[in-house]
C-alpha cells in the first residue's frame, strides 16, 4: 500500500514540474490535470484506513472537477487551432484588451 502513496507523490511531483516549467497553455492544463489525479490518488492513499464516506464524497469531487477541467482543455485546442493561434502563455498576456 506504501507503493501507492509514492505513486501519487511523483505523480503530483511532475504535474507541479509541468506547471512551473512550460509556457504551452495546453501542457499547463495537462499538467494540472495531473495534480489533480494524483490528489485522488493520495486521498484514497489516505482513506484507505479509515471507512469515513466524506472522503469518497471528496474523491468525487476532486474527479468531477478533472473532468470539467479536461473538456476546458478539449475545447481550448480546437478554438485555438481554429483560429490558428499559439499555445503560448505569452499570447494571452499580450491579447489582454
Amino acid at each position: 500500500m506504501i507503493e501507492l502513496f509514492y505513486i501519487g507523490v511523483i505523480l503530483f511531483g511532475i504535474g507541479l514540474a509541468g506547471v512551473v516549467s512550460n509556457r504551452n497553455i495546453i501542457l499547463i492544463i495537462f499538467s494540472i490535470e495531473l495534480m489533480l489525479l494524483s490528489s485522488i490518488i493520495l486521498l484514497g492513499y489516505g482513506l484507505s484506513s479509515s471507512s469515513n464516506p466524506e472522503g469518497s464524497e471528496m474523491i468525487i469531487a476532486i474527479w468531477a472537477v478533472a473532468a470539467l477541467d479536461a473538456m476546458v482543455l478539449v475545447a481550448m485546442y480546437f478554438v485555438l487551432s481554429s483560429i490558428g493561434s499559439k499555445f503560448d502563455v505569452k499570447f494571452f498576456e499580450e491579447s489582454k484588451g
